[in-house]
C-alpha cells in the first residue's frame, strides 16, 4: 500500500490557469518573434512623428506668471479662486488647466492665446512669453513650486 499524505498536506495540482507573469512571456515572445523581429532594420520615422519638446525650467514659466498673472490671482481674493502665488503648479492642476504634454488641448494655454477673452485681462502675452508657457506644457509641465 502507497502512503499518501492527508488531503490538507497534498499540493493542489497545476490546472491550465496561466499566472500573469507567463501570460505576458508569452505575449512578449510572440510579439518579439511574430511582430517586432520583421521591423529590425526598418526605418522607424513614421513611428515617431512626434517632435521632441524641449520644456523651459518652471523658473521662466514662473516668471511669466509673477509678471502678467500674479496681480489679480493672488491669495484668498485670487480671481476665479486661482492662486498662484504659493502653489502654482497644485492651483492649475486642481482647476484642470493644464493638460501636460499638449498646450492646444490646455485651457490655460488657449486663454492666454485668446483673441476675444485674453489672459491676462490686460492685454495678449507676446509671443515669446506665450512660446515659454506653450514648451513648458508641450513639454510635460514638469514643475517645482520652490524653484
Amino acid at each position: 500500500m502507497v502512503h499518501r499524505p492527508p488531503a490538507a498536506a497534498r499540493r493542489p495540482r497545476s490546472r491550465a490557469v496561466l499566472s500573469p507573469a507567463r501570460v505576458v512571456g508569452n505575449a512578449l515572445s510572440v510579439s518579439v518573434f511574430g511582430v517586432f523581429l520583421p521591423l529590425a532594420g526598418c526605418d522607424d520615422t513614421e513611428f515617431h512623428t512626434r517632435e521632441v519638446v524641449h520644456a523651459p525650467p518652471f523658473d521662466e514659466v514662473r516668471a511669466v506668471f509673477d509678471r502678467a498673472c500674479i496681480g489679480c490671482h493672488v491669495g484668498v481674493a485670487a480671481e476665479a479662486g486661482l492662486d498662484l502665488s504659493t502653489d502654482p503648479c497644485g492651483a492649475l492642476d486642481a482647476a484642470g488647466l493644464v493638460v501636460p504634454g499638449d498646450a492646444e488641448l490646455s485651457p490655460l494655454y488657449q486663454r492666454m492665446r485668446s483673441t476675444s477673452a485674453p489672459m491676462p485681462p490686460t492685454g495678449r502675452l507676446g509671443e515669446d512669453e506665450l512660446s515659454i508657457v506653450s514648451a513648458w506644457i508641450d513639454g510635460g509641465a514638469e514643475c517645482s513650486p520652490e524653484s
